[in-house]
């Protein structure tokens, strides 16, 4: 399956915020080994290095 992951999903992952952590890191689990295809948005990376 192919997903687009939000910065909101990464940020929560990153900076591990509450109450969803949880549903971020099952989201990178996936993604880190093949069960989901994950992608970004162009314009994610300038955003996470802004915040």
């Amino acid at each position: 399956m192919v997903v687009l992951v939000d910065t909101n999903v990464i940020i929560d992952f990153l900076a591990t915020r509450e109450p969803f952590y949880q549903a971020a890191s099952q989201v990178m689990e996936k993604c880190s080994t093949g069960e989901l295809q994950g992608y970004v948005a162009f314009h994610t990376i300038p955003n996470l290095w802004y915040i």
